[in-house]
């Protein structure tokens, strides 16, 4: 899946994003859909999320670098600017491309957790016994205040 930029020019910034889990089409379309197609700020860089097709993307590299190449042959962007990150097993994924060929990426960010629910909740062992009083206590929908 790729969202093209809507501002700026084709040197926009590559994002690549590892979805969790196995890393499936399904897994994907749902980080899609639910917190990547519509964040604030996505208009401004290109994003890339790739899927596994019945293997780990772990064991997948070349496939992921392919697909990084032929985005950027395709449609363009800088090669400088192509960041790549993921949650859960997606960050592993992260770190092993980044370890793999780190002069492809100007910045990595693995993510250990999936992202918080679309409800408020708090995490009982980092809040106070009256409540949730700060922000990292506290979380909701991607890209809403707390």
């Amino acid at each position: 899946m790729v969202q093209h930029p809507t501002s700026g020019g084709s040197d926009n910034p590559t994002v690549i994003f590892l979805p969790g889990g196995s890393g499936s089409r399904a897994i994907a379309e749902r980080a899609w859909a639910n917190f990547l197609s519509a964040g604030t700020g996505a208009d401004r860089f290109r994003l890339v999320v790739p899927y596994s097709g019945g293997i780990d993307l772990i064991d997948d590299a070349g496939r992921v670098f392919g697909i990084l190449d032929e985005v950027l042959a395709c449609y363009g962007g800088d090669a400088s600017q192509v960041h790549i990150g993921g949650t859960s097993n997606g960050g592993l994924a992260s770190f092993a491309l980044m370890l793999a060929r780190p002069e492809l990426f100007a910045s990595l960010l693995g993510a250990p957790g999936g992202f918080p629910s679309k409800t408020r909740r708090c995490w009982r062992r980092r809040c106070p016994a009256s409540g949730c009083s700060t922000a990292l206590a506290q979380t909701t929908t991607a890209g809403s205040p707390a």
